[in-house]
Order: C-alpha cells, then structure tokens, then sequence
C-alpha cells in the first residue's frame, strides 16, 4: 500500500507542480504565464519536499533497505527540482540524490 500511496503522491503533489512552474515560466503564452502562480506551485513543492524529506532516514531508501521505482521517480524529480534551485533549503534531499546518482545503473548522461 505505500508503495503505491508513494508513487500517487510523487505524481500529484511534485511531478504536476514542477510542471506547472515550468509552464508559467517558459511553457504556456505569455499571456496565461503568471508569477503568482509560480509562487503558488514553489510553496506547494516546498512542503512535498519537506515530507519527503521527513520520511528519509539516513542511510535509507522511502520504502525502508530497498532501493524502488519509488526512489528512481523521487530521484528523477529530486534532480529536476534541482535544476531549478528548489533543493537549496534541502541539505537531506540533496545527499539522497547524489547517492542515487553514485549507483552503477544510474545513467550517466543524466548527471550532467
């Protein structure tokens, strides 16, 4: 059950609103673009990187000892959530994101 509540979550409420600041940065006309609601989406994302977060304990993965798709899809975001300077306030997230870029079948043309 967690395993899925994970992947709903990691969909939901950090996938959809990095979309949504990207849009209202680049995407979407610049008429529809609004800082408000890039606000809005950064206040959001805030908290669901403050729960992921909670949930990591040194040294583990999300869903205990096992490295999941669960982690791959928080790391995937992690990294984009990066790119965008939202890990600043985020030392934990950030150590578990270069641990899943250090593993052998991370690819390596996703690092740079």
């Amino acid at each position: 059950a967690k395993y899925f509540e994970w992947l709903f979550f990691l969909q939901s409420d950090v996938d959809a609103p990095l979309w949504e600041i990207e849009g209202h940065k680049w995407r979407y006309s610049e008429e529809i673009r609004s800082k408000k609601m890039i606000v809005q989406y950064s206040e959001q994302i805030n908290k669901s990187l403050s729960y992921i977060s909670s949930n990591l304990k040194e040294g583990d993965f999300l869903l205990g000892d096992k490295f999941t798709l669960v982690d791959i899809i928080t790391g995937h975001l992690l990294k984009w959530a990066k790119g965008r300077e939202l890990l600043n306030d985020f030392p934990k997230l950030e150590s578990y994101l270069n641990s899943i870029m250090q593993r052998p079948g991370y690819p390596s043309q996703l690092g740079q």
